[in-house]
């Protein structure tokens, strides 16, 4: 299982860095914060950019 910082998915999606933290705050990308960092697993973020595509 491979996690990814916000930084890391706002470059995936091409989208700034705020934006992707609106989409974790509205509980549209799921996220765990172990020791107070934000990681996204690699398969949901995966799994919003083919739910945001239909």
């Amino acid at each position: 299982m491979k996690f990814i910082t916000v930084r890391e998915a706002a470059e995936l999606l091409r989208v700034s860095y705020k934006t992707v933290q609106r989409y974790l705050a509205e509980g549209r990308i799921p996220y765990t914060k172990p020791a107070g960092r934000i990681l996204i697993k690699e398969q949901d973020l995966i799994n919003f950019v083919n739910m945001t595509n239909r």
